[in-house]
């Protein structure tokens, strides 16, 4: 009788894992064919042009850095200005920005020094400093940062989706790609990328920290820079803040931006932790529900595996059962993946140098989930991160302090396209 009960609440809980996995694949394919329908729309009239602010932290040096940052000065969007954030007006960042200010005189282009709020940390830093540095004339807030790359109609289209009242903040998608095809680069742009897919119609619990833009009304009702300057994380605050509004925050397909990742396995593990620590103290539910949700398709996954294994040694007709659901659960496990794979096409350019990438994906997704799986438990019991070049300790309530600062590393030259270190001594 206790073999009965047990095999008919190991075949139910298969049978839930299932059912949920089929859900979710419809779910991302419904998505996907939001992204489809809307990538090919034209650029959007807009009957005015308000003037907009747009706001792009550049803290740390990365490769191409001086194509990244021209792409947000080529904007179909005339009434804009431009405020490049640096942490140090020496720093190598804030002399390639000068070298673009230089070029670019008759463009409305700034660059301001981060001011130091001791409770925020230096991401809200940046987003503080360029909202005081904003025009005041500026009705749109848009916010970018120096490791991506957006289209000519980004800034168009988030002022397009601000144009409901209904609509608190647009939101776009950042898509990763590796730079070099580690294992590092690759476990990172995976994780991302499939947060990413998780971006649809309808109103959205996920705010992309570096394509994102808000009215600037709306920025004073809500009071962000007060919450800001309590607040360590970049998006969950602004989050709460605009649901609590009754506001929506739409996703808007063209919005998306690229990031060519460059990292080694242990700054990929490190961003992953920060992101479930961040998650978990500031979404609790969020994070419960994810974490339950990955850790049953994995337990699922590897007791069918088993029970096929057992029954079939003891010669069991159920083995074939059981083995069909573990081929299922695989199955279902890559369409999942394959239809990630379609959205990251959509949106990355230059999609074949991710074949690799891709296939490793698609047949050891298992292995992936269940690393990123034991990452997210073990956020459970640290509430320390690392994010870029700075460390933190967060409190219970979200808030926190900087404990150390890394030194900047030297990987990339100064030097990029035509720009010399003599042309910033001049600068």
């Amino acid at each position: 009788m206790t073999a009965f009960f047990l095999s008919a609440a190991f075949i139910s809980f298969v049978s839930v894992v299932g059912t949920l996995m089929v859900l979710g694949v419809a779910w991302l394919y419904e998505n996907r064919r939001y992204s489809q329908r809307r990538l090919h729309d034209s650029s959007p009239h807009l009957e005015t042009t308000p003037r907009a602010t747009v706001i792009v932290p550049c803290l740390t040096n990365t490769a191409g850095l001086r194509e990244t940052l021209s792409s947000y000065l080529r904007q179909d969007y005339n009434n804009l200005e431009v405020v490049f954030v640096v942490d140090d007006r020496q720093s190598r960042a804030a002399r390639i920005v000068k070298a673009i200010i230089e070029e670019n005189r008759f463009m409305n282009l700034r660059i301001v020094v981060s001011t130091q709020v001791p409770t925020a940390s230096h991401q809200l830093e940046a987003w503080l400093t360029g909202v005081m540095s904003a025009s005041l004339e500026s009705e749109v807030l848009a916010f970018g940062n120096c490791d991506v790359r957006v289209s000519t109609t980004w800034l168009r289209r988030i002022v397009k989706g601000l144009s409901d009242p209904a609509v608190g903040a647009v939101t776009g998608s950042v898509w990763q790609m590796p730079r070099h095809q580690t294992f590092g680069n690759r476990l990172r742009a995976i994780y991302q990328n499939t947060i990413s897919t998780f971006q649809g119609p309808g109103n959205q619990i996920i705010l992309s920290s570096k394509s994102w833009g808000i009215r600037s009304r709306i920025a004073d009702q809500l009071e962000l820079k007060r919450i800001w300057q309590q607040a360590i994380d970049d998006t969950w605050p602004t989050i709460k803040a605009i649901k609590s509004a009754g506001l929506k925050i739409v996703y808007a397909p063209q919005c998306h931006a690229t990031c060519t990742v460059d990292s080694t396995f242990f700054e990929s593990v490190n961003e992953i932790h920060r992101q479930t620590v961040l998650g978990r103290i500031n979404a609790p539910w969020y994070w419960l529900g994810s974490l339950c949700g990955m850790a049953s398709i994995q337990v699922a996954y590897a007791l069918t595996a088993a029970a096929t294994i057992f029954l079939a040694s003891q010669g069991h007709i159920a083995a074939i059962a059981f083995g069909l659901a573990h081929i299922a659960i695989y199955v279902f496990g890559v369409i999942r993946i394959l239809i990630k794979n379609s959205l990251c096409k959509m949106h990355l350019p230059d999609w074949r140098v991710m074949r690799r990438t891709r296939n490793i994906d698609v047949i050891a997704w298992p292995v992936f989930e269940c690393l990123v799986l034991c990452l997210r438990i073990t956020s459970w019991f640290s509430n320390t991160i690392r994010w870029d070049l700075f460390q933190y300790r967060l409190n219970a309530n979200g808030a926190g302090r900087l404990i150390a600062k890394l030194p900047q590393p030297n990987d990339y030259e100064v030097t990029e396209g035509v720009y010399s270190t003599e042309q910033t001594k001049a600068a």
